[in-house]
């Protein structure tokens, strides 16, 4: 049988608990994975709460989710995605041509489609207008059921540079500063700068990445910046002193060791990459023949990219690009993989979509299966330390304590379940 079927699961079943989204339960027997110390436990876990709870002693009578053979793994976390993009190409080309009725439904779907896949967070570094701020919002309202999303709002570009479609335009370091301030007014998690792509020249001067940033670390928000394929653009970047630095595919040795040093963490989307390169036809439809073109040709710097972050010690933290042609929001897994292939362990690999990319975006509550964290746990099939691959292999996603998808219904005991109100999941025996 291929590696991830199974004969006590012929097909997928998606169940929810009922009662309250949070249920109190206990996953028994399971292998508890930490990814921050690469340790594995072979225990319990209890929800109480949405929390998670190490402590099982008087949780003997709860009802019980059978862990036997499974693997927990802190719920997964994409550190960079445009949820109201549609990677498929369903929708029209232009971003001009697409309403906000459409980018919204685009939003809820994708983010429905992480979560079921074990992502159970995902950081948006660009939304047209106030977009992402208002599908937070609706998240957070319980209006629908997806993947937790923190949000960049508009991206902060050069006039008449990558990006401006999706944000706002910078006119100089005498600017800059009051763009990133409306952002933070508006609510961003994170403040996105946009640097130069292989289509479009214009980007930021180094005095304004610096004036952003100095705003940004007033507001205490943390910054990431889009610098891929310019070695100019990504030293400007990590000079101004970003939190996050987004593909980077040209990273020289004294640019790693300053990223390392000052704490810049990598977030290298090389699966985007990869998708340029292997389906470049879908790509040139959507008028970037030149980002073809790049993305040939640099592919084999952007490994040696990363492995000179590797080697310098650069923090790593795992991200898509899901949304851009062709990347789906169940990508991460192939994200994962695409960094062991480049030289990261599958310790180091984990530990990007979880407990470092939580430390990214400033919420110890996240990205660990530590005692008061926010019960987000996967159940996986086999052992992502032993195989990342393991990471495709899901056999249970919990959010905030409440069951999203259980592929083998009789692993639970004493728990009812239902499809829960507002889900945009298929109802149990849905053949949608």
């Amino acid at each position: 049988m291929a590696r991830g079927g199974s004969a006590r699961c012929p097909r997928l079943r998606r169940i929810v608990v009922t009662a309250t989204p949070t249920a109190d339960f206990t996953i028994a027997g399971c292998t508890v994975i930490d990814p921050d110390s690469g340790t594995t436990t072979l225990g319990s876990l209890s929800i109480i709460s949405g929390s998670v709870s190490t402590r099982t002693t008087a949780d003997a009578d709860l009802p019980h989710l059978d862990g036997t053979g499974l693997f927990a793994v802190p719920g997964l976390i994409d550190m960079h995605v445009h949820a109201t993009s549609d990677p498929h190409g369903r929708t029209a080309s232009s971003w001009s041509d697409i309403s906000a009725t459409t980018m919204t439904l685009t939003a809820v779907a994708n983010l429905a489609t992480a979560l079921r896949s074990g992502i159970t967070t995902v950081r948006d570094l660009g939304a047209p207008r106030d977009l992402g701020y208002s599908i937070r919002n609706a998240w957070a309202r319980d209006l629908f059921v997806g993947a937790r999303p923190f949000v960049a709002g508009p991206v902060i570009t050069a006039v008449g540079g990558h990006g401006s479609w999706l944000g706002v335009e910078s006119e100089g370091a005498g600017s800059i500063g009051a763009l990133v301030r409306r952002n933070a007014a508006d609510g961003a998690d994170v403040i996105k700068l946009v640097m130069r792509s292989a289509a479009r020249r214009m980007e930021l001067r180094p005095e304004e990445l610096r004036e952003a940033v100095a705003e940004a670390r007033w507001l205490d928000i943390p910054v990431a910046v889009h610098a891929n394929f310019s070695e100019r653009s990504i030293d400007a970047a990590v000079e101004a002193g970003c939190d996050t630095l987004e593909h980077g595919f040209a990273i020289s040795e004294a640019a790693a060791g300053a990223m390392s040093k000052q704490g810049t963490a990598l977030c290298s989307t090389a699966v985007a990459l990869q998708s340029i390169v292997r389906r470049p036809q879908l790509w040139i439809r959507q008028g970037g023949k030149s980002l073809v073109e790049m993305a040939v040709s640099q592919l084999p710097e952007a490994r040696r990219s990363f492995e000179r972050a590797l080697a310098a010690g650069v923090t790593l933290i795992a991200g898509t690009d899901a949304g851009a042609a062709g990347v789906g929001f169940d990508s991460l897994p192939s994200e994962l993989e695409a960094m062991v292939d480049w030289g990261a362990s599958p310790h180091e690999a984990l530990a990007a979509a979880t407990c470092r990319a939580a430390e990214a975006l400033r919420r110890p509550d996240l990205g660990s299966l530590s005692d008061g964290t926010v019960a987000d746990v996967v159940l996986l099939r086999a052992n992502p330390f032993v195989d990342i691959s393991a990471c495709r292999e899901v056999e249970a996603v919990i959010q905030a304590g409440r069951l999203v998808r259980l592929d083998t219904l009789s692993r639970l005991h004493g728990m009812a379940v239902s499809s829960a109100p507002g889900t945009v999941l298929p109802p149990i025996g849905s053949t949608s």
